[in-house]
């Protein structure tokens, strides 16, 4: 087995469904919280699903059924959109995602040399109007679990001298319709929005990390979760790549 393949399978491990919450970090996120309709989650590319329709991603994100035009919210420890009584900032940043799987999850991974070939064979992902190299390879799975089921797509582009991450997530199930959908973060700062030329709003937000800066936006419409992470980029050649993206921004 060569390095790439070693390297590859690596990546397809750390990027790999394989993880549900406890009910002990369930009843903790539910601690002191009004009670709304719960749903039962599961856990993704180090997503973990807790209880009252929140979805944690493990250095990743938190879970909701809003559009993208939807505000921002902005904690020390995560960016989220919907409703911001379920994002508890404590919770996210001392949340353990090497907590044991639950049981009733089952993931099917697969994975692709190319992202037109993941999206013709899954459906999932976003479209764009221009086409990026894949770094590595074009990770899916399917989780499937009591009352849920979560299809995830994740990638990584290349784009000039920096990269951008691609999270991209569709739910099924038992999800409170007032969910909220956060990606958690070490850090926040530099809060900026931009206005594409076809009327989407995003929000940029920075994360830094032992001395590098990566900035996250989120992307959600319909019933569409995730979210894009750029490393090395100048917020003009972010700009080139949310102007790219095809996005529905129907009314709701």
């Amino acid at each position: 087995m060569n390095k790439d393949t070693n390297f590859d399978n690596m990546m397809h491990k750390a990027l790999a469904p394989n993880f549900t919450p406890s009910d002990e970090l369930n009843n903790k996120i539910l601690s002191g919280k009004p009670t709304k309709k719960k749903a039962t989650v599961s856990l993704i590319p180090k997503i973990i699903a807790a209880a009252a329709g929140v979805l944690i991603v493990g250095s990743l994100s938190v879970y909701a059924g809003t559009r993208i035009y939807k505000k921002v919210f902005v904690t020390d420890h995560a960016i989220s959109v919907g409703n911001t009584e379920y994002v508890i900032d404590e919770a996210i940043a001392t949340m353990d995602i090497t907590e044991p799987q639950s049981p009733g999850y089952n993931t099917v991974h697969q994975e692709y040399d190319t992202y037109a070939e993941a999206m013709e064979a899954t459906g999932l992902g976003y479209h764009f109007r221009a086409e990026f190299e894949v770094k590595y390879k074009v990770y899916t799975s399917v989780t499937t679990g009591p009352d849920i089921v979560l299809s995830d797509l994740n990638t990584t582009f290349l784009y000039n001298d920096g990269e951008f991450d691609v999270h991209y997530s569709v739910a099924e199930g038992n999800i409170a319709e007032d969910a909220a959908y956060s990606v958690r973060l070490e850090n926040t700062s530099n809060r900026r929005d931009y206005v594409t030329t076809y009327g989407a709003e995003f929000s940029l937000v920075d994360e830094t990390v032992d001395g590098k800066t990566k900035t996250y936006v989120l992307v959600c419409y319909d019933d569409v979760e995730g979210y894009l992470a750029f490393y090395n980029l100048s917020d003009n050649e972010i700009y080139e790549v949310l102007e790219s993206l095809e996005i529905n921004l129907s009314p709701e």
